[in-house]
């Protein structure tokens, strides 16, 4: 009986771990950062439709560069990973730095620079991961 039990638990763990959807975290310091939680290639389809329609409610004023990366808990000692510019700012100097750059090949998903006299969307980098 409690084989079976912890067999159930199993299961329903394993099951509502591959079905989670794509959360979306804008950062607190960085306006036009957006981290997305959960991505994988089962839902990449999901993820384009959030990148769309958060790009259409960007409104066009001011030339800026939107990023979107994968949210990512740390790759070391001295790494935050993505998670750590929901509230810090990138950090270029010091023992140890923290800049969006560094996480280009494992995280970058998209990126877009809009330019104010025309409003057009230029895609610099689309879903690279």
């Amino acid at each position: 009986m409690v084989k079976d039990i912890l067999v159930l638990v199993l299961l329903l763990v394993v099951f509502s771990s591959c079905n989670r959807k794509v959360e979306v975290i804008r950062s607190n310091v960085m306006p036009h950062l957006f981290l997305l939680k959960n991505t994988n290639e089962d839902n990449i389809e999901e993820t384009k439709e959030i990148v769309k329609s958060i790009i259409d409610t960007i409104p066009k004023k001011d030339t800026l560069v939107i990023s979107f990366y994968k949210y990512t808990s740390g790759f070391g000692p001295f790494s935050g990973g993505t998670a750590h510019f929901i509230d810090n700012r990138e950090d270029p100097g010091g023992f140890s730095s923290e800049m969006l750059m560094d996480y280009n090949e494992v995280a970058l998903i998209a990126e877009y620079w809009i330019w104010p006299k025309d409003g057009k969307k230029r895609v610099s980098r689309e879903l690279c991961h």
